[in-house]
């Protein structure tokens, strides 16, 4: 037996003394083993006491043995070190961590002791159960720096870094390259970091006209990222834009910096737009209350094989042996020398359409095209208003994008673009506030108060569509769309439509949808009239009047 003072005979490890039995001579006899049944008793009084001390989300099954509080930690108090489990994990094994008073005091003024429920650091002197995991090294969230704009000031060397939005959620660096000459009064702070917001369809950068000297043109050029970057060469492709937020210094009004990359693959580069937080949307709602205060409604056409047919030697064109038997009036020549011919009823149904409806062409086909159509189709007599006053859009872009995103999808299992791709045409590129109306009613953008009342109607109302093909929208606004057929039984069987029917139903929906507007602004109803309803509406009434009908 080791007969020096303090310590037990046998290989037993250190114990102070009130670990031990007193014995003659100054030796301590260890404290015998316990038995099984104490063991399980002890361990159960353990697993309560541990229950009762986790702060933490409920733990009620595989838990590891705890770890035994060394004797030698005795002569100071105990200071928990509490580690969280990751969310989610249900049943995490649980350890018991005890750190010195010293530790603890380092812990508190480096703010790594987390408080409890109201988020106040307090200590506590029992041992507290926490959640062990993995661990794994927490990187510190960069701060920003800021730096002044103004177009008083030279901008030093600039090179934001951008956390791109979801499925991509990679950083992504952006140089400057140059500054607009452009005058403006503000100051503006510009952070070394952004979070970059959803992407914005091409409706939003269309809608830059209406807000003046703020979208006239861009006051920085940054350089193209290298290296190359899907989620920029999608955004050009599909002629969207995204926004980060910066303020003003000062008076801290909230701004948004739009960054358009330009289609120049030879050159390209990423324009940004200075543009104050609020003015799109309001520019957006003033567009709707300007329709509404003209008793308008916006109605969208596609041009080939809706209102007018190509002459050509292409398989769905006419044959040039077919143009002298129709009337000269239908026959017309674009200004790049392309040949069409346009549906014998489509001149008058413009001219009635145009005091109901604020008109927009989409096609395909290049934007030269389209612009080309629109003028003949607005080729008016001097004094009259032209037929189309919407916008004369081109989904070719979007159309060639999109095949190659679908080539390269293909290409790559592990491609970030998951599911089938959408169709070239969409309302929200030609509507922001159909944009902003979707994004509402998925909870992603708040409703502003006063939007519902008076001119201020919202951004809820819906366009509708005339088109040959329903497959080139995407399906969700199927129900917006009349779709055109050709008549079976034309003159010399050669292409024609009829828009008879459509003028029908559209003058039944304008006066449907209106009248239900009267009674909301008189008080006689409380529900917002939607024109896709009265649309359905009136398809009802037909296939009640049809089913009379029958004998």
């Amino acid at each position: 037996m080791d007969n020096r003072r303090g310590w037990a005979a046998g290989t037993v490890g250190h114990q102070p003394r009130s670990h031990q039995r007193a014995l003659p001579n100054g030796l301590h006899q260890r404290t015998p083993s316990r038995t099984p049944s104490d063991r399980r008793q002890l361990a159960a009084r353990t697993h309560s006491q541990a229950q009762q001390g986790f702060t933490g989300p409920s733990r009620k099954k595989h838990f590891k043995p705890y770890r035994a509080i060394s004797p030698r930690h005795e002569h100071y108090p105990h200071v928990p070190h509490i580690r969280h489990a990751a969310p989610g994990k249900i049943g995490t094994p649980l350890n018991i961590d005890v750190v010195s008073p010293d530790d603890a005091q380092r812990q508190l003024e480096n703010h790594q002791v987390p408080g409890g429920l109201n988020g106040v650091t307090t200590l506590n002197t029992h041992a507290t159960i926490a959640p062990a995991v993995d661990e794994q090294p927490v990187l510190p969230t960069p701060v920003p720096t800021y730096i002044e704009f103004s177009s008083q000031s030279r901008l030093p060397p600039y090179s934001p870094t951008l956390m791109l939005p979801a499925p991509y959620n990679t950083p992504c660096t952006l140089t400057l390259h140059e500054v607009s000459t452009m005058s403006f009064s503000e100051t503006f702070l510009l952070a070394s970091t952004f979070q970059v917001q959803k992407p914005l369809p091409r409706s939003f950068f269309s809608s830059f006209g209406q807000l003046g000297h703020h979208g006239s043109q861009h006051r920085l050029v940054f350089k193209w990222p290298e290296p190359d970057s899907d989620f920029w060469k999608d955004l050009a492709g599909l002629r969207k834009t995204v926004h980060v937020n910066i303020k003003e210094k000062g008076n801290g009004r909230e701004w948004e910096m739009h960054l358009k990359p330009s289609r120049d693959k030879l050159n390209r580069k990423i324009f940004a737009y200075f543009i104050p937080a609020d003015a799109i949307r309001k520019a957006l709602r003033q567009q709707v209350d300007k329709m509404l205060f003209d008793r308008k409604l916006p109605l969208v056409l596609d041009i080939d094989d809706t209102i007018l047919r190509a002459v050509g030697p292409e398989p769905k064109a006419l044959s040039p042996a077919q143009v002298p038997l129709l009337l000269e009036s239908r026959v017309v020549t674009l200004r790049r020398g392309m040949q069409v011919v346009l549906s014998s009823s489509v001149i008058a149904f413009l001219d009635w359409a145009k005091e109901k409806f604020e008109i927009s062409l989409c096609s395909i086909g290049d934007q030269e095209y389209v612009q080309q159509v629109c003028e003949i189709l607005n080729d008016v007599p001097s004094g009259s208003a032209p037929r189309i006053t919407g916008t004369a859009y081109s989904a070719r872009g979007e159309y060639e994008h999109l095949k190659q995103m679908q080539v390269r999808k293909a290409s790559e299992p592990s491609s970030r673009d998951k599911g089938s791709l959408p169709p070239p045409k969409d309302l929200a590129s030609l509507y922001g506030f159909w944009h902003l109306w979707e994004e509402e009613q998925k909870g992603a953008l708040p409703k502003e108060d006063g939007e519902e009342y008076g001119y201020g109607y919202g951004f809820g109302l819906e366009p509708l569509i005339v088109d040959d093909s329903r497959m080139s929208w995407r399906k969700d606004q199927h129900s917006h769309l009349i779709e055109i057929r050709p008549k079976t039984h034309s003159a010399y069987n050669i292409w024609d439509v009829s828009f008879q029917p459509v003028q029908t139903a559209l003058s039944s929906i304008h006066a449907m949808f209106f009248d239900e507007l009267d009674k909301l602004r008189t008080g006689s109803s409380v529900s917002k009239p939607s024109v896709v309803d009265c649309f359905g509406e009136y398809c009802r009434g037909i296939l009640s009047s049809k089913i009379a009908e029958e004998v």
